[in-house]
């Protein structure tokens, strides 16, 4: 099965409608992931209203107007698990906003960025007990971080703040090792092998397609 994933678009009002992104879903993908940070600061999804909701998803990043994407057939909720003929795909929303301090309100709402802790342990709870064959979360593991050199336009010392998504996904991993991992936030384009784990950072509008039976088959996604 084909599970495409998109990085992060921060769509605004200066981007007008979002047709391109409409003509890129199309029916080839079994399922399609918008990684999060689909908005910036218009909350207008009015353009992906014919899209199908069974096959067309999007994860909350830590930009999005959180209640206002909930509200929609295409929003994950913030973790779960899909299955893809036998392939299990696990999901978690939410990151950690390093420049917060340069944001105001209407393209960031610090409430809603993250998830609070219970919910957190929640969704470890649930990671163990599906143990999935992929993870797609909109912010990177420690470990990510490293092997996929995730700095961009960071601040250095922000760099190193593990925040509570960031030390869920930790533990996550250190618990069960999935066959591919996927996120977004960092806006960088990489890829790497490690420990038996694909790791992959989607950079802004970049857009992945995985086969599934090859992953499941241990070649190369």
């Amino acid at each position: 099965m084909k599970l495409a994933v998109l990085g992060d678009l921060h769509i605004s009002h200066s981007a007008g409608n979002v047709a391109s992104l409409r003509d890129a879903l199309q029916s080839y993908y079994d399922l399609f992931i918008q990684i999060g940070d689909f908005s910036e600061d218009s909350f207008d999804y009015h353009n992906l209203a014919s899209l199908d909701p069974e096959k067309v998803k999007i994860l909350g990043g830590n930009h999005e107007h959180w209640p206002t994407l909930l509200t929609l057939p295409f929003c994950l909720p913030p973790f779960g698990v899909l299955d893809l003929n036998g392939c299990k795909v696990f999901w978690l929303r939410g990151a950690y906003s390093i420049d917060s301090a340069f944001r105001k309100k209407g393209s960031w709402w610090p409430e809603w960025e993250q998830l609070h802790f219970a919910e957190l342990y929640e969704a470890y709870l649930f990671y163990m007990e599906t143990k999935p064959d992929i993870l797609i979360a909109h912010e990177a593991s420690t470990e990510a971080k490293k092997v996929l050199n995730l700095r961009g336009l960071r601040l250095e010392v922000s760099f190193n703040i593990a925040s509570p998504t960031q030390q869920t996904l930790d533990k996550m991993l250190e618990a069960h090792r999935p066959k591919l991992v996927v996120n977004g936030h960092w806006h960088v384009a990489s890829s790497e092998k490690k420990d038996g784990t694909y790791f992959r950072s989607l950079g802004i509008g970049e857009l992945r397609t995985f086969d599934t039976e090859e992953l499941m088959a241990g070649r190369k996604p």
